[in-house]
Order: C-alpha cells, then sequence, then structure tokens
C-alpha cells in the first residue's frame, strides 16, 4: 500500500488549495498552565449520531487542481462480496512525445514493425484477487474531451463500439526488458496492424501525427474498460513515462534502412484523462445509504471511489460552551472483516460543507500540514490502545469542535477515505450504538471561570 506521508501527503496538499487562504489557529493538546489543571474535565459520552451517504459522483478531472494531477486510474468489472459490484474504466487522450523528423518521401516507405499500447501497473493499489484472468477492450474514442473542463466520475463519452482488440491477460508484476533497459511492470498490448496503418498512412504526418491540436482531431483518444467481472480491481499509472502507445515501424531511404519510433504518452497537464465509475451495491449497502441516523447506529461504511462516505452529527457540542477545548479525538473500531483480500483504506479525512455542498478538509488537517506533522490529526490505522486486539481509526478535531461549541460553524461532518478517485479501498466502521466497541468522541475541556 501507498505510505501516507508520500502519495497521500501530496493529495492533503492539493485538496488544501480548494479552501481558504486563511485559517484559524486552534489550540491543539493540553498545553495549559499548572495551575489550570483542576479546571480540566474529560468525557467521552457525548451523543454523536452517524449515518452512511451516497455519492452520486467524484471529480476525475480538473484542469484548476494544483500540483500533480491525478496518476492512477482503476481498471476493472469487480464483485466486491460486501459493497457489490464497482465498474471502472479509462477515457484517455495521447500526445505526442516527438517531432516528426522523417524526409516526407521516406515516410511514404514505412513499413510497420509492431504497435503496442503499455500501461504501467500500479501494484499498490491493486485490490481484492490480482491473480485471475482479466479480458478488456481498447475502443477508439469518436467525441472530443475538453482539458479545460472539470469531469465528473459518472460522465460518458462517445465511442466505436466495436473494440481496436479485445485482450485477456493474468498479471505479471515483473519488471519487463524493452530494447535493452529493463521497465516497471506493465501491461504490453499488441494491437492490430490495420490501426497502425491509419498513422502510417497520413497525407499529412507532420502535421497529424505530431501537433497537438491536428493530432487530437485525427485520435480523439482511447476508452479502455473491463469486459470480464472478476473478483479484483486493477490500477494503472497514466502518468508514468512507461504507459503510451508506441509505434514501431521501418523507413527506406536512399541509402539505408531506417528502424524509427512514435510514441504518444497520457502524461501531459494539456490531456484529459479521466476515470468512469460505476456502483451496484449490495442490498445491505443499499439500505445502509438510504437510511437514518438510527440505522447508523450499529455500523457505518466508506468506500474510494465513488462509494459511499459517512455523516456524523455532534448534537450537543454547544454543551461544552464556555471551555477551552484541549482535545477532541473521534475514535473508531474497524469491523472484523477479510483486511488481507480486502486492506483497509490507509488514510480517511474528516471535512465539512460549504455553502455550496462542496467538501472540504477541517482546519485540524490544514494545522497538521503546515506543522509537516498529518499524524497530529490521525485518520490512519492503529492498534488500540487497550482491550482486545483490534485496529481503530483516532482523527483530532480539535479545532472544529472549539467552533461547534461555540456556535460559529454547523455541528454536522464527514468522512470521506482519501484520495477516493485513484483506489478502490473500502472498510465498515462500528457505529455510536454498538455495543462493544462503540464510535465515540474522546474529549477533553478547561472550563473557564464565570
Amino acid at each position: 500500500m501507498r505510505k501516507v506521508l508520500g502519495l497521500q501527503f501530496a493529495l492533503f496538499i492539493l485538496v488544501v488549495s480548494f479552501m481558504n487562504s486563511c485559517t484559524k489557529s486552534s489550540p491543539v493538546g493540553s498545553e495549559l498552565l499548572a495551575g489550570d489543571q483542576a479546571n480540566i474535565e474529560f468525557t467521552d459520552t457525548l451523543t454523536l449520531r452517524m449515518r452512511t451517504i451516497k455519492e452520486d459522483s467524484v471529480i476525475v478531472h480538473d484542469p484548476f487542481r494544483t500540483g500533480n494531477p491525478f496518476s492512477f486510474y482503476l481498471l476493472g468489472d469487480f464483485n466486491d462480496p460486501l459493497f457489490g459490484n464497482v465498474k471502472a474504466s479509462i477515457y484517455s487522450q495521447l500526445k505526442s512525445n516527438s517531432a516528426i523528423i522523417i524526409d516526407s518521401a521516406a515516410f511514404e516507405t514505412a513499413t510497420l514493425d509492431s504497435i503496442i499500447l503499455s500501461l504501467v501497473y500500479d501494484i499498490d493499489g491493486f485490490y481484492g484477487a490480482d491473480n485471475e484472468t482479466y479480458t478488456i477492450s481498447v475502443n477508439r474514442l469518436t467525441e472530443d474531451i475538453n482539458p479545460f473542463e472539470t469531469y465528473y466520475s459518472n460522465q460518458d463519452f462517445d465511442f466505436d463500439p466495436t473494440p481496436i482488440i479485445t485482450h485477456a491477460f493474468t498479471p505479471d508484476l515483473d519488471s519487463v526488458t524493452i530494447g535493452s533497459s529493463k521497465s516497471s511492470p506493465q501491461l504490453r498490448i499488441p494491437l492490430p496492424a490495420n490501426f497502425a496503418e491509419e498513422f502510417l498512412s497520413q497525407e499529412s504526418p507532420f502535421t497529424n501525427l505530431s501537433q497537438d491540436s491536428a493530432f487530437l482531431s485525427f485520435f480523439k483518444g482511447l476508452h479502455i474498460k473491463a469486459d470480464t467481472e472478476t473478483d479484483g480491481i486493477l490500477s494503472f499509472n497514466l502518468s508514468s513515462g512507461g504507459s503510451g502507445l508506441s509505434i514501431y515501424f521501418t523507413t527506406v531511404g536512399d541509402t539505408s534502412t531506417i528502424k524509427n519510433t512514435l510514441t504518444y504518452s497520457f502524461n501531459s497537464s494539456t490531456l484529459a484523462k479521466l476515470s468512469r465509475m460505476n456502483h451496484t451495491f449490495t442490498p445491505e449497502i443499499n439500505a445502509a445509504v438510504a437510511g437514518d441516523f438510527a440505522s447508523g447506529g450499529q455500523e457505518i461504511y466508506l468506500q474510494a471511489l465513488a462509494g459511499p462516505s459517512a455523516e456524523i452529527e455532534i448534537p450537543y457540542a454547544d454543551k461544552i460552551s464556555g471551555t477551552i477545548i484541549n482535545k477532541a479525538e473521534l475514535e473508531f473500531t474497524i469491523s472484523v472483516q477479510d483486511t488481507s483480500s480486502f486492506p483497509s483504506p490507509e488514510q480517511i479525512i474528516l471535512a465539512t460543507r460549504d455553502i455550496d455542498g462542496t467538501l472540504l478538509i477541517i482546519d485540524d488537517v490544514d494545522f497538521a500540514l503546515n506543522k509537516g506533522n498529518i499524524s497530529l490529526f490521525g485518520g490512519q490505522v492503529e492498534s488500540a490502545t487497550s482491550g482486545d486486539p483490534r485496529q481503530v481509526y483516532k482523527m483530532n478535531l480539535a479545532g472544529v469542535f472549539q467552533d461547534m461549541a461555540d456556535g460559529f460553524t454547523d455541528k454536522t461532518l464527514f468522512i470521506r477515505i482519501l484520495p477516493k478517485q485513484e483506489q478502490a479501498a473500502r472498510v465498515t466502521l462500528y457505529g455510536p450504538e454498538h455495543s462493544q466497541y462503540p464510535a465515540k468522541l474522546n474529549l477533553t475541556y478547561t472550563r473557564l471561570s464565570e
């Protein structure tokens, strides 16, 4: 699995860019003078109300996203035994990596050697079974994608229904040798010769094959989808230079025969590439997302992709008014599941909604990022410090809870997996009414003198 302080830390930075530039400083921890210790109180019985909620779609392409764009794209027709079926496919444009410098007369003699579509595996992003036979189709897009538009996970584009190729494979996670060099593990699909001939027979190859706008007019991109249902889902790194389309051909000059290559990559900030996600939930998950706060008393369900998130209400937060919040920590116990095949997500996050309904990370996450230490917020899988062996998530929300107690903000929060768009992980958490391991808010505060 990816390390939080690597990929996911960078993703936190990207999410922060959507927040207001000003953040309120809030006390975190119990940094009090010795004389104040007598006024410290603790409770873990403040009422929590929770429910699972459905997210119809998530952003999968954002031209205004600062920093690194999305890199990892899921592909599969995945049968999750608990959450149900999820289909994830890919739409993407390609961009020429090199200018054509072949003499035009020589280009007319071009003969194809091979054409290869390569997709670098994101091995850490595989979920469920990875040793099955997968069958995928590669189709040609017939509709333009605008790279300067924001797209969501329920977006569809027109494509030629006749596949360029349908390919069956079992993932090979060993490195591959290309020429004389070793490269990252990747899926390499030989495409048919008649597809390559469309490239080599261009009347204006210097323009149509290498200039961005002309190339995208000639070749709008690819749609890659899974054709068979499996017990796992794959992930590919389309930001890797190893992912792309390569056409190997030979030209004959006046005095020599020359081997040539045209390469087209997915890795460009000026291109659009996005995931299409579709969920068909089990009856259990359907009942959860249709339920109210009473239904979330025992369990709540979180899933990446466009799967469910959770809503939390702390209705009596204002009963702690007139205090300084020293520490506020939400604690959730992970329900017993098959963590070997379906590991819990490494990072979950707390968010609030703005007046437009947009989810924004809470100030406590921003505080942790400014300190360069995301563990100040938490939200990562850890072992419980007492009781039966179990795994928990703990998240610090002292800043936002102080605002709730003082009546400055809404008493509703949301839990999401981060990042949602680039992984397939899911988890079940016990709710606040669970008999043995209830979700709870561990609250330490100091009463101010009246």
